[in-house]
């Protein structure tokens, strides 16, 4: 009725140029009219699926299926730690606000323990360590989130979270 052409969001549409031929019809005189007009897919560039810091283990991103791990040996070390996502399926040039939610100490009484001073830049998703976020003889896991947002339409944007382990030892 309106002539609009929309997709789900998620759909599987591959990507490029579209012959579509439509026939209209006028119930009243039988007559039909056929046209065919070109309809052009074009990939969302704040979409994206996953990120990751990779590992100081020295393993491989499928041996870890993409899990973000490090091990350091003591607070030194730890604060010399600096990481940043390395590998991820962004579209260049996109525009991501990275969040971190603070570190929680794993097997622990209290879970929901801060262990230091852990920090993101906010344009670039790099963390960086004090030696205050130490945790004698623990793993600490955070979650960070990616957010590309479209400006002029929301539906859009999308986020992404994963987790990142430190293993004090």
């Amino acid at each position: 009725k309106t002539g609009e052409i929309s997709a789900v969001k998620g759909n599987d549409l591959p990507v490029g140029k579209h012959e579509i031929s439509v026939t209209a019809a006028n119930g009243k005189t039988g007559g039909e009219v056929v046209a065919i007009f070109t309809l052009e897919v074009t990939e969302n560039p704040y979409y994206f699926t996953y990120f990751s810091y990779r590992n100081n283990l020295g393993l491989t991103e499928e041996q870890t299926k993409g899990v973000s791990q490090f091990r350091v040996k003591n607070k030194t070390e730890l604060a010399a730690l600096t990481v940043n996502p390395t590998i991820s399926d962004i579209a260049s040039g996109t525009v991501i606000t990275w969040k971190l939610d603070n570190f929680n100490k794993i097997n622990s009484n209290n879970p929901k323990i801060h262990p230091g001073n852990t920090s993101i830049d906010e344009n670039t998703g790099q963390l960086t360590f004090t030696e205050s976020t130490w945790i004698e003889a623990g793993l600490a896991v955070g979650f960070i989130t990616a957010t590309s947002e479209d400006p002029d339409d929301p539906d859009n944007s999308f986020s992404v979270t994963t987790p990142i382990f430190i293993d004090c030892s």
